[in-house]
């Protein structure tokens, strides 16, 4: 009976060992087998259906039937080996071939099985390596190429401890300095290639504290020496990385010395403009399109305008300084469009404008619009603004001025023709000859308008003559061609009406070329051409909708998806979706015109035939000008294929590999009491035990250190609550040695399905840990420098497509991941106009083996534009030739150079289109560099080139007006210009031709760095001149007639104080003017005429009419009768009155004498000259109300003395026919000397 117990339990014992040992193969992850000494396969563990094999598909065929052909003989001789031997056979890697054909790497550990002393069977273990085996080719695949984009790149880089010390830099930096490899720039220190660390090493310190604490890459400009001595500026992109685990500077550098000398001169150039538009003397202002608002001013506007500031000035509108209405009744507001709208639409635009400034008060303005081609979508004009109020009135008064007419009529920058009516003997401008390429106007003036008119021009002239004539004065303006002197034709805008010379009607035509605006035209209808051409064969759909989701317009690229533009332009947005996305992409499109927001999403079209399309779709709305939303405007990408290729990844996704074998391996199983139950061979020595009986039975923690127990303790726990498998590596330190370890616990379940032990698999990974750490510490190295920098890093294949990129160029590309370009190529994101460009390129950096500096333009699938400046060098050859890439986004930097240059273009325009002669000087000769078109004009001059050849003195008469020598006066004047910064003068300057004109000059000192020039401004002010001298000798001879005349003259203000009194006045109050000035009546005559004069001029003003008083007056010098004319006058309102009085006392005594003569008789002769006085007394008020005319600049000043004058003509005429009356009339003598008794 004892036997038989003991047997059982033998056969229970043999019986659990039997189970876990099969749980321990089925749970190993690597493949267990069993073989013959002929090769073939008695036995294979379940991890075989991994790999598409079961039992019955290897038991008994040859292992060589799956080992690859090229693995065979090694793997055979090692097998042949081990059966003559008996030795177990080292571990071996090879390929094995799975059911599907492919291949994967084991590693496998082999042993023999003897019996009898000889070999009876081969068992072994096979790991799948093939995951490792590929992490180690990457890994040194990554390491090489990293290293060979860091020693050919075409940017110079260099790595530097946090100390500054130089540790690596590569063939490029090296190049940039003038060396020829990097072994002789090692041998140099930092502060050899960069002063600044031994200049200003505090800069240097806080430039790496910067670096460090940015947490990103900085950029930073500094200077560099070369080899040869010469500066290098150099543009810096520092980062920081981890080497060894210690922090390093990766600095990437930029040569940027040729870009920093461009930036220069542009610069200058910029600010040699802008100070010219600055200084300008007239009012300049720019505006931007469409809504013409202020976008700069200078101090000239502001002075003109009235405005404190620019800033306040660019608050306001153009309407804000232009009167309601224009003087031909037009509203301002309308006719400024028209005049902007001219101007865009011809270059140039020149007309007369009634402005007003801040304060209201108004005034007439020239002003000339000019467009200024400065690029960038927005149109600008360049307004220049001159008050010619004064020279309105100038013109007035000097109307019938011939000298003014020929002046204007010769200096004018535009050709002026006049014809009379029977187009004869035409006479024209030195403009309009040299326009034609004529010398002079003698040239011309045999010749008839048909000469110069082209054949399509002559055909249309007798119908514009006939629209001038019906014109009535009225300027009409049209374009013609006309040919030159050398039968050229060129396009002219012409401005012409009718005008009266000498009393005869003649046709004046105002003739400006217009060849420049005319080219612009065209280059700008080809640039609309090209953009419409590009959307029109663009792959991508563009398309618009109205805000009720109706399109609006589809581009061509529609048909591609088997769609008709007419049956797609007028439907609904819905109609094309594919149903499924219907009511989604409805809900977005609904909102997006709600809330004005833009749309980006992902859907299937659908086309007539049921076929669909996968697109991004991304849509913005669309405003009026008043800012309400209209529409959308979108554009649609085609991903049907990246979809297609996502499905297709998803679906071939590796299965997960659960447990395989692995004998050679740690492997030990642990119940729940945390007693171990089993352990292998591997696991045993790894405890250090001899046998299986010295660990079965004791606890785990007996074996282990503290700290890896409780480690242990925590997974065994998880793994028995939850009942799944749990995987952990740890690092072991044990005795000073470190060991990392990885570990998988496999639940062991009873037949109730509880959790009852945990199977331990654990694996020494300390060599691959090693090895793999070694790469990754060189791979990290490379891959630092790449990712941490903001240079694009890309690597193409031979065929030119991407196979490995950092965050920063696929950030360039527009998009997100790697994945999503890898396998393109960089056409596919290379904007329309630069793919045939980039295209070239690749292939001849195949070919050269380099590319450097080549800027492409890259667009997402938005259309946002990426400027990229790439430097490519080709490395290997065949199929594994790589193109490596380093690409800057120059984004800012382009962005900095077009502002730069559309501003120096503005500025130039400026220049060039100035009504001022501005010409530039520039030491040490201070001869002339520049000279715009108003200065050739100005001076006669054939060209730039001629005029450039002269200097100030040699321009100007051999002596100024002063005496002074021309030449050492005008090196005064500039030598004023460069101390003060501006001089501002008077000149007499001489023509090419040798005529003198004088002139006011501006000179203003503009220092650039170390140059430094003299913008000159030079106005021709004959004209002005002449009518200052016409007025001073006017103003002369009417300030003489006031102090010397005979009569009394005097104006008060509304307070009745004595403004102004000539000397006839003061003589008669006995007084000195001072003692006058600011008194009234009451400081100067008794109470009661005092009372009297203030009541005559309150009836002047309250009337507003001239009022005539005759009185007796009480003066120091005596008493008289005295005739006064008093009149009001006002500027805009009433601000006082003037008086003319006449002493008639001798007249009144003569009343006396003639009352004795006869009646008929004395009274002819009486009134004979009492209408001689009564006339004097008429003519002396005519001529100073006339004065007063003449003096005031208010139009109510000058209709108030209109109405005197024509009142005082009057008067005369009556008083000549009284007089003719009386020399008519019989009276009795009695009854005349009767009514003198009476006192009538």
């Amino acid at each position: 009976m004892d036997k038989k117990m003991k047997k059982t339990a033998t056969a229970a014992q043999s019986k659990e060992e039997i189970d876990r040992n099969l749980a321990i193969i089925s749970s190993s992850r690597d493949i267990i087998y069993s073989a013959g000494l002929d090769s073939r396969l008695t036995y294979v563990s379940p991890q075989a259906k991994a790999y598409g094999y079961s039992q019955e598909d290897v038991v008994g065929r040859s292992i060589f039937e799956f080992i690859h052909p090229e693995d065979r003989d090694f793997a055979a001789q090692a097998f042949s080996n081990a059966v003559k031997t008996g030795k177990t056979l080292p571990i071996l890697a090879y390929r094995l071939r799975a059911k599907d054909g492919s291949y994967f790497y084991m590693e496998q550990k082999s042993g023999v099985v003897m019996r009898g002393g000889k070999p009876a069977l081969i068992t072994g273990i096979m790991r799948d390596v093939t995951e490792k085996r590929r992490v180690e080719e990457e890994l040194k695949e990554s390491e090489a190429l990293y290293k060979s984009i860091f020693e050919k790149a075409g940017e110079g880089i260099m790595i530097l401890t946090l100390g500054g010390e130089k540790l690596y830099c590569n063939m490029a930096f090296a190049r940039m300095h003038g060396y020829r490899d990097v072994g002789e720039i090692d041998a140099l220190i930092l502060q050899d290639i960069d002063p600044l660390v031994k200049k200003d090493r505090a800069l240097h310190s806080s430039r790496i504290k910067k670096i460090l604490a940015a947490g990103k890459p900085v950029i930073f400009e500094t200077k560099h020496l070369h080899k040869n001595g010469q500066t290098l500026h150099v543009a810096v992109n520092a980062s920081v990385i981890r080497l060894k685990s210690e922090p390093h500077i990766l600095a990437i550098h930029q040569d940027i010395t040729e870009q920093k000398k461009a930036t220069v001169i542009l610069a200058e150039s910029e600010r040699k403009y802008r100070t010219l538009f600055e200084s300008s003397r007239d009012a300049l202002i720019l505006l931007e399109g469409p809504r013409w608002k202020f976008i700069r001013a200078n101090s000239e506007t502001l002075e003109l305008l009235g405005c404190r500031s620019e800033a306040d000035f660019l608050k306001l509108s153009f309407d804000a300084f232009s009167q309601k209405y224009q003087p031909d009744g037009r509203p301002s507001a309308e006719k400024s469009l028209e005049m902007f709208g001219k101007a865009v639409e011809t270059g140039v635009s020149f007309f007369e404008w009634a402005c007003k400034r801040l304060d209201g008060s108004p005034f007439l303005a020239e002003m000339k619009l000019t467009r200024i081609d400065a690029g960038g979508g927005k149109p600008l004009i360049l307004s220049s603004l001159r008050d010619i109020t004064g020279r309105k009135e100038i013109e007035k008064a000097l109307s019938e001025g011939e000298e003014r007419y020929r002046t204007l009529f010769e200096h004018t920058a535009d050709g002026i023709l006049l014809m009379p009516m029977n187009g004869e003997e035409l006479s024209c401008n030195t403009g309009f000859a040299r326009m034609h390429g004529y010398k002079d106007q003698k040239e011309i003036t045999s010749l008839k308008l048909r000469n110069f008119d082209a054949p399509q021009t002559a055909k249309l002239a007798p119908g514009r003559l006939k629209e001038i004539i019906a014109a009535k004065g009225r300027p009409v303006s049209f374009e013609v061609e006309h040919y030159r002197k050398d039968r050229s034709v060129f396009p002219i805008y012409v401005t012409c009406n009718i005008v009266r010379l000498q009393g005869k009607p003649y046709f004046m035509g105002v003739h400006r070329d217009i060849t420049e605006q005319k080219l612009a035209e065209e280059a700008l209808a080809a640039s609309e051409k090209k953009y419409k051409l590009l959307v029109e064969n663009i792959n991508e759909i563009i398309y618009s909708t109205s805000n009720n989701g109706v399109i609006t317009y589809v581009s061509p690229s529609v048909k591609r998806y088997g769609f008709r533009r007419k049956d797609i332009i007028g439907a609904k947005i819905t109609e094309a979706l594919a149903p499924e996305d219907r009511k989604r992409i409805l809900k977005e499109y609904r909102l997006s015109i709600k809330n004005g927001t833009e749309i980006r999403s992902e859907y299937r079209l659908m086309n007539p035939r049921g076929k669909k399309f996968w697109f991004l779709g991304e849509a913005k709305v669309q405003r009026d000008a008043g800012g309400n939303i209209t529409g959308t405007a979108g554009v649609l990408v085609d991903i049907t294929e990246r979809r297609r290729a996502e499905e297709a990844l998803r679906t071939s996704e590796e299965k997960y590999r659960t447990l395989i074998e692995s004998s050679f391996d740690l492997i030990y199983v642990i119940d729940r009491n945390d007693f171990i139950q089993f352990a292998n061979p591997a696991a045993l020595k790894a405890l250090r035990a001899k046998s299986l009986a010295e660990v079965v039975g004791k606890p785990r923690t007996s074996f282990f250190p503290p700290g890896v127990a409780a480690r242990q303790r925590q997974s065994l726990n998880k793994v028995l609550a939850d009942g799944e498998p749990l995987y952990r590596e740890v690092r072991i330190e044990d005795r000073g040695k470190v060991q990392y370890q990885e570990t998988q616990f496999v639940p062991l379940k009873d037949e109730a399905g509880k959790t009852c032990a945990v199977l331990g698999i654990s694996r020494d990974i300390t060599g691959r840990k090693n090895a793999e750490q070694a790469l990754r510490t060189s791979e990290e190295k490379y891959r630092a420098m790449i990712e941490t920098t903001d240079t694009g890093y890309l690597i193409l294949d031979y065929k030119g497509r991407v196979i490995d990129a950092n965050r920063e160029y696929v950030r360039m590309t527009g998009h997100r991941k790697l994945r999503e370009i890898m396998g393109r190529t960089v056409i596919e994101w290379t904007a329309p106009g630069d793919k045939e460009r980039n295209a070239r390129a690749v292939a001849q950096c195949g070919r050269d083996g380099y590319i450097r500096n080549l800027v492409i333009d890259y667009a997402d699938k938005r259309g946002r534009v990426t400027p990229v400046e790439v430097n490519a060098t080709v490395v290997g050859e065949g199929k594994e030739l790589r193109i490596i890439c380093l690409c800057r986004d120059v984004t800012e930097r382009k962005l900095a150079a077009d502002l730069l240059t559309a501003s120096e273009r503005k500025y130039r325009a400026m220049f060039e289109s100035s009504r001022d002669a501005l010409m530039t000087l520039e030491p040490p000769d201070w001869r002339f560099t520049r000279a715009n078109a108003e200065t050739l004009k100005m001076f006669g001059a054939a060209s730039e080139t001629s005029f450039t050849k002269m200097s100030p003195w040699r321009l100007s008469p051999k002596y100024q007006p002063d005496g002074v020598l021309s030449s050492q006066k005008a090196r005064a004047m500039l030598s004023l210009a460069v101390r003060n910064g501006k001089n501002y003068f008077e000149w007499t300057h001489k023509r090419f031709d040798g005529t003198l004109f004088p002139a006011e000059v501006l000179l203003t000192h503009v220092a650039f760095g170390a140059s430094q020039i003299i913008l000159a401004s030079v106005r021709d002010i004959s004209g002005r001149k002449k009518t200052e001298k016409d007025l001073c000798e006017s103003e002369a001879l009417l300030r003489t007639v006031f102090e010397t005349s005979p009569d009394v003259i005097f104006v008060k203000d509304l307070r009745g104080r004595y403004v102004k009194l000539n000397r006839k006045a003061v003589q008669l109050m006995g007084m000195e003017p001072e003692e006058v000035i600011g008194k009234t009546d009451a400081h100067i005559f008794g109470p009661a005429l005092a009372a009297k004069n203030e009541e005559e001029d309150r009836r002047v003003i309250e009337s507003g009419k001239p009022l005539s008083f005759v009185k007796e007056m009480r003066f120091p010098t005596g008493e008289y009768y005295m005739n006064i004319i008093k009149t009001p006058f006002s500027k805009g309102e009433k601000i006082g009155m003037f008086g003319v009085g006449r002493d008639i006392t001798a007249l009144k005594s003569m009343e006396s004498e003639l009352a004795m003569s006869r009646a008929a008789d004395s009274l002819s002769k009486a009134t004979a000259p009492m209408a001689h006085d009564v006339r004097n007394a008429l003519a002396i008020i005519n001529v100073y109300a006339a004065l007063i005319n003449e003096l005031s600049a208010g139009p109510t000043v000058k209709a108030e003395t209109a109405k005197i004058i024509k009142a005082v003509k009057r008067a005369a005429r009556l008083t000549s026919k009284f007089q003719d009356l009386a020399k008519n009339l019989k009276l009795e003598a009695g009854i005349y000397k009767k009514k003198i008794g009476d006192g009538h």
